[in-house]
């Protein structure tokens, strides 16, 4: 329709909501700082120092705020200091020796405002005596793929401590030498030291044809352990492969932006076209893209287009100018129902085809991700409720998710309120009720992504869990069912969304950008691969649908209303100043896809950081 020229609009306004949600595994705000921690004294003697690079002073920070919480425990941070923003460093003078502490910093803009977390956090401990934890295993080494910058791939298995021994693992040190140098760990360079959930690392300073090994050893904070070794290899020079991966890779994303994208707009203005063609009304034009025609198929009943830029569409029905409204094949000349139904039929197909993605995703590749209990924690809810390690958590309170986060999302929402989890353990399938402690949520992301009534809580039952794929069903009542799930959770995941924008603008503002957002995601979901990419345009097709049917002017939602008050006061608003109306609304898209433009560019630059 010719007020579907919003798509227009609202493609940048749309795509850059989405983008937030879709990726959900960025951070709320880029850190600006690296926090590192280490044990100043062993054997049960007190003391850990941390430290931080310094901030940029154009950041308007005026307090620092240092936390400490048990990294296996579920409490909530300890604030135990605030420190002048030049501060560089602190040491933490009295933690109980044997414990995993996780420590934070954040940044306060205003003496009484939010502290925003700026740096990842660290994790340290004073061991409880001098024996040392288990040694990692499994070291692997390998040059990067052709299509990487050069580089050594490590990975190791974790060490036995860092799970279930006496010593827990606060972090693994990385030695690199050279190939016919001296042996062991003494007899190289200390090049990384990284907290104890990771078990790769990528090391980057390597020169071209070189040969090097690598040794892993684990710290509990004082004592290290034996290290773990690996062969040999070569540093590979593939430059030449970079730059030839590269332009494929961005060909690729190109390609799946028009995908990603063209899907979601045309199957909306093909579903306006095909209500309106459908109702006897007389359709001019249908295009995809917007400004010079660069195809075009003129059939008796319709001129078919493609623009030269793909950010939008329209279907020109006849009746949607004021000069037009007489006609008698024109969209005033039918009955209030299936003017109605022409407005919302880009929503409805849009809809429809989220929901056949989704089928397809079910069909083709897996239902979806459980939580799998892969640590539960000492004096835990989870704990005292009989949760064992390899459980799978398959429903809370009777409902079963489509992912990880979904499960995750549901115990979140109920701190402090008993849940039933439905849990299968090996072939059994148990009913386990748990009321899930109550700690501080971690960023305005995690809020918007769990949909929390609170966003400053969150509610934890004191587990490590990880995603495990649902088996292939090829039945289709259940492939059918789940594709249901899907879709019921993407819209109800705009339903917060939307709710956070309204109610808490700066805590959603975070999660929105624009354009180059979108492209960002779709970029990724490219390499993750097929089924990530048909997610994402699944998703998308709910955007389209969701966010036209907001009663904004110049979108479909408003239309709709307007047709459904014409209906009940029995005859048609002045059109002239209805297109004065819509126009006016135009202008505010426009104003909005300016400002998300601005977050975006913001987001990228990094001034946005603690604004």
């Amino acid at each position: 329709m010719r007020a579907s020229r919003a798509a227009v609009i609202l493609t940048i306004v749309v795509t850059a909501l989405v983008a937030g949600v879709v990726g959900c595994n960025q951070p709320a705000q880029p850190a600006p700082t690296e926090l590192t921690a280490e044990a100043l004294r062993p054997y049960g003697e007190a003391g850990i120092a941390l430290t931080w690079q310094p901030l940029d002073p154009d950041l308007g920070v005026v307090e620092l705020v240092v936390e400490r919480r048990d990294f296996d425990g579920t409490d909530s941070p300890e604030t135990i200091a605030t420190l002048a923003p030049s501060a560089t460093e602190y040491i933490d003078e009295d933690p109980e020796p044997g414990i995993r502490w996780r420590y934070d910093l954040s940044a306060r803009t205003e003496p009484d405002g939010e502290a925003q977390r700026i740096a990842v956090y660290a994790i340290a401990r004073t061991a409880d005596d001098e024996d040392p934890p288990a040694a990692p295993t499994g070291l692997e080494v390998e040059d990067r793929a052709l299509d990487q910058p050069p580089g050594i791939n490590l990975t190791w298995e974790s060490s036995a401590d860092e799970m279930e021994g006496d010593e827990d693992v606060v972090g693994y040190h990385i030695y690199r030498g050279l190939g016919g140098g001296a042996a062991g760990p003494s007899g190289g360079e200390l090049i990384a030291a990284l907290p104890a959930q990771f078990q790769s690392h990528v090391d980057e300073e390597v020169a071209a044809g070189q040969e090097y090994r690598y040794w892993v050893s684990a710290s509990d904070g004082v004592n290290e352990s034996e290290a773990a070794e690996s062969a040999t290899v070569v540093a590979v020079d593939n430059s030449t492969d970079v730059l030839k991966a590269n332009l494929i890779n961005y060909l690729r994303t190109i390609i799946a932006l028009a995908f990603t994208l063209g899907l979601a707009i045309t199957a909306h203005e093909f579903g306006h076209m095909m209500f309106a063609k459908w109702s006897g009304m007389k359709v001019d034009e249908f295009a995809i893209g917007f400004g010079k025609t660069v195809w075009s198929k003129e059939t008796p009943e319709t001129l078919y287009t493609v623009r030269a830029f793909p950010l939008g569409g329209f279907v020109r029905v006849r009746g949607m100018i004021p000069e037009e409204v007489e006609d008698p094949d024109g969209l005033y000349a039918k009955p209030v129902h299936l003017r109605f139904l022409v407005m919302i039929g880009g929503a409805i197909l849009n809809v429809a085809t989220a929901f056949l993605l989704y089928v397809v995703i079910v069909g083709g590749w897996s239902p979806g991700t459980q939580v799998q209990v892969e640590r539960v924690r000492d004096d835990s809810p989870a704990q005292a409720a009989g949760l064992q390690d390899d459980d799978v958590i398959v429903a809370v309170d009777g409902r079963e998710y489509s992912g990880q986060f979904q499960t995750v999302g549901a115990i979140a929402r109920n701190p402090g309120r008993e849940v039933e989890l439905t849990v299968r353990r090996g072939e059994e399938i148990l009913t386990v009720p748990v009321t899930p402690d109550s700690t501080a949520t971690e960023s305005n992301l995690e809020a918007l992504l769990y949909g929390l009534d609170d966003p400053e809580v969150r509610g934890v039952i004191g587990i490590d869990n990880l995603a495990v794929e649902m088996e292939p069903s090829r039945n289709p009542i259940e492939i059918v069912t789940w594709a249901g799930r899907h879709l019921r959770e993407a819209m109800g995941s705009m339903v917060v969304l939307l709710k956070q924008l309204i109610l808490r603008p700066e805590r959603a503002k975070d999660s929105i950008g624009g354009p180059i957002m979108i492209a960002q995601s779709v970029h990724t979901a490219q390499q993750q691969g097929v089924e990530q990419l048909v997610a994402l345009t699944a998703y998308l097709n709910v955007c389209f649908a969701f966010f036209n049917l907001l009663p904004i002017p110049m979108l479909d939602g408003s239309k709709s209303i307007i047709i459904l008050i014409e209906g009940l006061r029995g005859k048609l608003f002045d059109k002239e100043r209805e297109a004065m109306f819509h126009f006016v609304g135009l202008v505010a898209l426009l104003v909005l896809a300016v400002f998300i433009a601005y977050m975006d560019v913001n987001r990228i630059t990094g001034g946005g950081v603690l604004q």
